[in-house]
């Protein structure tokens, strides 16, 4: 028997044994898809984590690139938001992760800025499928590379799943618009980030709509709840809205493209609507305690206030290539930084031509699908470019006028994959006309010749003039891509019998040009939670509950801390408590973000040091960690006496030696705003509120509350009676339990951040839960010992969680009584 008998014999068998089915053999090819992709993380332990390549773990990790890369790419190079992902979502899996294991709440996060608010904030993915999933399975490092190259498979798959069975794709044609998908700028750019994560769930939401909206039964109404549910967990508000808003127009188009009756249309969207209400409903329990904390950190009120910056024009070549010409987004060549007025991603020269078959072909007109991705990309594009008149009725709509050009990629990216699936099909039908891909062409050549007139060639990767005849390759390279093009789609209409194999090559030219624009440079994994640098041990094993502060990014940045179990006063969020933001811009950090709403994450070295050692000892911040490449800070805590407790080759740690206690007693209460150090009075024995019935409690308690006159007469430095006769029973998220003996009436103070949902016990009676020294907690004590719990639930959690189990009992319902409610259905599509 010959070899190629063989060969097929073996392939017959294959797929008659090992893989019967066409769904696990679409499986199979994503899976293929993702490995193909990421072959560096799954067999040479390169890294795909944000965390592992920022400024936290171990030195010396090595940089390991599986497909060749230039010598001088760093890491880092090619991505667009990595810090929220390294400083938020990440250091939040090991919160969720310790959460879950200690059966605690995580509503409240202690160890974020003081104390914050857990999962119920505008930009946070805390109850994310990929984060839950990977803090049940320990939130390790290699738990997280598995759940998310597993997350891609399936997106890959779903993705497919729409091109093979609703869109009439072939197998190939699927596997070029799956690679795009995952290889194309957006993706790339924020691999791993929290700002994307929404967008691997868009094929899984995009095919329940589709697949409802031509078989209207009741399994696949519940399949479309949960395809709403599963993108709604991820909180990342500006994302999230815009891929709902996406999937929400392509459902009303793929019902206008299944229904002719206008009638059977209109009862299909009504129906089509209520899915993603049932899933708001299911997920009441996060969404009503998210409407809280909005409410009181304003925070809505806060991101109006972000100006929208619009992309330039110039930079419609980035929408082709990333590296042809000019490396885009983290390593862009200094010279063509004008063009760089916000962030353009690219989707590749071959994938933009293929698109342009779609968009420019008849079948607009006929396919509502089409027609509505489209349009949806026309808009996202036009406003990211500020096209006049379409931003101008933008910026008339609620929170959509207010969503960053960044964020508008989302739509984009979803809408474009849909676009390019369509052109591939008109290709395989050979159905498409020639002229868009020669109009897109010339418009990419015609911006590469303008582009080097105005800036000239662009320079090598240390900064030196690229020669002529580099810059002749360059263009020879890309007319190559171009031409390869056009000649593919000039073939595949000439001669039929080389579609299958054209197709192919497709595939290929789509995968290498792809891959080519992406940054193949990784470092190696390292689990940093899991063995924690040394530095970060010494916190661990001397800190306690105190706290840490932190200047500059190694270290401990911001929100990092709740990663490790570690409370520290930065914050990385906009749903901070506004009174401790106010104190930390006073006395703590420099000016620094969003419109005074700043992150406490001091990183330029520059800057100068705005610290007032009064609200740190009040903090209770026990060590100061400085990365070395910030002197003045360095400067500031050597000569202010601070002793140096730890040092490493990067950061030195500071100890604190007067830090407060983390709860305490004092024995005057004033009413006043601000902190007591603002009048040159000692918080050891005095504390400051402006809350009318907490002055009302202490004086009922027999608290002494002197006027402030009469005290800056009398300024008293000197810890009083009450200052450390008080100790930390029990210390966890949302319940501290605190034993205090007065031996004069006093005002206990907690010094985390207040919140009107902090409830509190005195001996098992209700007490009044005041704010202190302006974000503080304070408790009025009579003389005498006592025992206080604090708790915190959110208001409405209570009635969240009702919605929610009334919710899953109405689906249940709609479950076990589907068939009288599909033969209603049946019967009203009939008529």
């Amino acid at each position: 028997m010959s070899f190629r008998k063989r060969f097929i014999d073996l392939k017959a068998a294959t797929q008659r044994y090992l893989v019967p089915r066409p769904s696990l053999r679409l499986f199979l090819m994503s899976v293929l898809v993702v490995f193909a992709a990421f072959p560096d993380v799954l067999l040479t332990g390169a890294s795909i984590s944000m965390l592992d390549k920022f400024r936290v773990p171990l030195q010396g990790r090595e940089h390991r690139s599986f497909y060749p890369e230039k010598s001088n790419t760093l890491p880092e190079d090619g991505f667009y938001d990595s810090d929220g992902a390294a400083l938020q979502s990440e250091p939040a899996i090991q919160f969720v992760a310790d959460a879950i294991y200690s059966l605690q709440s995580p509503y409240w996060n202690p160890y974020s800025g003081a104390g914050s608010v857990g999962p119920e904030t505008m930009v946070d993915i805390k109850f994310s499928p990929i984060s839950i999933l990977v803090a049940l399975l320990g939130g390790s490092n290699l738990a997280f590379h598995f759940v998310s190259l597993l997350a891609f498979s399936f997106t890959l798959f779903f993705l497919g799943l729409v091109c093979t069975r609703l869109l009439g794709l072939s197998r190939d044609g699927s596997l070029a618009v799956c690679i795009a998908y995952l290889l194309n700028g957006y993706a790339t750019a924020n691999l791993s980030s929290n700002t994307n994560q929404v967008y691997f769930y868009f094929p899984f939401a995009l095919y329940a709509v589709m697949n409802f909206s031509r078989n209207p039964d009741v399994r696949n109404y519940l399949f479309l709840v949960v395809a709403y549910l599963v993108p709604l967990l991820v909180t990342f508000f500006p994302t999230t809205v815009l891929m709902i808003t996406t999937v929400a127009v392509l459902a009303v188009a793929s019902v206008i493209q299944a229904e002719s009756s206008m009638k059977a249309r209109v009862r299909l969207v009504m129906v089509h609507s209520t899915a993603p209400l049932f899933a708001v409903a299911l997920l009441a329990f996060l969404y009503l305690p998210l409407l809280e904390t909005l409410k009181f950190t304003g925070a809505v009120e806060n991101y109006a206030l972000r100006p929208f910056y619009t992309a330039n024009w110039l930079s419609i070549l980035s929408l082709f290539s990333a590296k042809t010409f000019f490396e885009s987004y983290s390593s862009v060549d200094p010279k063509y930084t004008p063009l760089i007025t916000n962030v353009v991603f690219h989707f590749g020269i071959v994938v933009g031509i293929i698109a342009a078959l779609a968009a420019f072909s008849r079948r607009v007109l006929q396919d509502a699908v089409l027609a509505a991705a489209v349009g949806l990309f026309a808009i996202s594009l036009g406003r990211i470019f500020g096209l006049p008149g379409l931003s101008h009725l933008i910026d008339q709509v609620p929170f959509f006028r207010n969503l960053g050009e960044q964020y508008w990629w989302m739509m984009v990216a979803c809408c474009f994959s849909i676009v390019f699936a369509y052109g591939v099909l008109l290709i395989e039908k050979n159905i498409f006309r020639y002229w868009p891909a020669v109009f897109v062409s010339g418009t990419f050549v015609a911006s590469v010749v303008y582009v080097w007139h105005l800036y000239g060639f662009p320079s090598l990767g240390d900064g030196s003039p690229i020669s002529t005849t580099r810059a002749a390759y360059y263009v020879f390279r890309a007319l190559l891509t171009v031409c390869a093009t056009l000649f593919g789609l000039y073939a595949f209409n000439r001669w039929p019998l080389s579609r299958s194999k054209i197709m192919m090559c497709l595939v290929l030219v789509v995968f290498i040009e792809l891959l080519f624009y992406a940054n193949s440079t990784r470092v190696t994994r390292t689990d940093v939670f899991r063995d924690p640098p040394d530095y970060v041990q010494f916190l661990k094993k001397n800190l306690g509950l105190q706290r840490v502060a932190n200047y500059g990014a190694h270290g401990l940045p911001a929100e990092v801390g709740s990663g490790f179990q570690i409370q520290q006063i930065e914050f990385f969020t906009m749903n901070l408590v506004p009174a401790y933001s106010e104190l930390c811009q006073r006395g703590i950090t420099n000016q620094h973000g969003w419109q005074g709403q700043g992150f406490c994450a001091n990183r330029d070295p520059q800057i100068e040091p705005n610290i007032n050692p009064a609200l740190l000892d009040m903090l209770s911040v026990r060590y100061i960690v400085v990365t070395r490449y910030m002197p003045k800070f360095i400067k500031y805590f050597i000569d202010h006496k601070y002793p140096r407790a730890f040092e490493t080759t990067n950061i030195i740690i500071f100890e604190n030696r007067s830090a407060f206690p983390r709860a305490y007693g004092v024995d005057r209460l004033v009413e006043a705003r601000q902190t007591p150090e603002t009048k040159d009075l000692s918080a050891t024995n005095v504390a400051f509120t402006d809350d009318a019935g907490f002055m009302a409690v202490a004086r009922a308690r027999g608290v002494d509350v002197p006027t402030l006159s009469g005290l800056r007469r009398e300024p008293d430095r000197m810890p009083a009676i009450n200052f450390e006769r008080v100790q930390i029973l029990d210390y966890k998220n949302t319940r501290v339990r605190i034993a205090a003996d007065f031996a004069k009436a006093g005002v206990l103070v907690l010094p985390d951040n207040w919140h009107p949902n902090w409830r509190a016990t005195v001996d098992g009676s209700p007490g009044y839960v005041g704010r202190v020294n302006q974000t503080f907690r304070g408790i009025a004590l009579a003389a005498g010992p006592h025992i206080v719990e604090f708790h915190y639930r959110p208001k409405t959690l209570s009635l969240g969680l009702l919605i929610s189990g009334i919710t899953i009992v109405l689906l249940a319902l709609v479950f076990v009584f589907r068939r009288a409610i599909e033969f209603h259905l049946r019967t009203k599509n009939s008529s």
